[in-house]
């Protein structure tokens, strides 16, 4: 109703067709999306539709990168959409941290063994383990108390 009154035609023809064709900016987080999509759906009022209406064009409006992993799923409202988006989100940030992480888990969630075979819950400040051991006599106690690590 307000949208009627206080809207010329013409800006009320505007929103309709960004609502339409809304898709989310390759610098827009998906919560900024949200916002901006609401912001629009609450001007148009019942012209956006019903709720499912309005999380389906949510929706088709991600990113291609997030839609793809949320196509498979049907959603009643859009903070439905926009909550498994975020998470898709949260998920590949870490994926992109743990490319650029040495120590980083595998899947399964087994530390990789650094490199260098260096590790820091081994060395306790020990340049390596050699240096370690032959501080110790010529054994390793950290490596003996620690059984999580394959002592290669």
């Amino acid at each position: 109703l307000f949208f009627l009154q206080f809207f010329p035609r013409a800006e009320q023809e505007r929103l309709k067709r960004e609502y339409h064709s809304i898709r989310q900016t390759s610098t827009e987080t998906s919560t900024e999306f949200m916002q901006r999509f609401l912001r629009i759906a609450g001007f148009l009022g019942v012209a956006a539709g019903t709720e499912e209406e309005q999380a389906k064009n949510f929706q088709w409006g991600l990113r291609r990168s997030t839609l793809n992993h949320l196509m498979c799923m049907s959603y009643t409202d859009v903070v439905q959409v926009a909550n498994a988006a975020r998470n898709y989100e949260i998920l590949h940030e870490r994926d992109d941290e743990d490319t650029e992480r040495p120590d980083k888990r595998h899947k399964s969630g087994d530390r990789q063994q650094p490199t260098s075979q260096q590790s820091s819950h081994r060395s306790y400040g020990h340049h390596n383990d050699r240096q370690g051991s032959d501080r110790h006599g010529g054994s390793d106690n950290h490596r003996s108390s620690n059984n999580n690590y394959s002592g290669s």
